[in-house]
């Protein structure tokens, strides 16, 4: 799965940090502290669940983990992908996981592009209008 997402981020001509979340309810804890630092284009959340090694408490539900998320996301104007694959067990789970993630990191890489842009048309639009000085 790994490599897969760095193909990607690498076509894209993005460069990446590995944070390890162990438990998925962190996610928005460490997402929260990665854009306190403003240092980020995007943030990636890739990953998979195995239920049968977490008990019940350990664990928050995708829908509400998507739906903090893009809540997020959307407040701080900051592309945030998310592809966590939850499973039963480890049968099987491995091409489903890696096309999750590869899905998700195409979607942050596109993400990227579009916000470059913008940016690169206020910043044109900046100067043609004199506001530079």
């Amino acid at each position: 799965m790994k490599g897969a997402v760095r193909d990607i981020l690498s076509a894209y001509g993005c460069t990446y940090d590995e944070i390890v979340v162990p438990v998925p309810n962190g996610m928005p804890i460490a997402i929260n502290m990665l854009i306190e630092n403003m240092t980020y284009e995007a943030i990636l959340c890739i990953g998979v669940v195995v239920n049968k090694y977490n008990s019940p408490c350990h664990l928050i539900s995708y829908s509400d983990l998507v739906r903090n998320l893009n809540e997020f996301s959307a407040h701080f104007s900051f592309p945030v992908g998310v592809g966590i694959y939850y499973a039963d067990d480890m049968e099987g789970m491995e091409d489903n996981a890696r096309m999750l993630a590869v899905n998700e990191a195409e979607y942050v890489c596109n993400m990227i592009r579009m916000i470059r842009q913008l940016n690169s048309l206020e910043s044109e639009q900046y100067v043609r209008d004199g506001k530079h000085n």
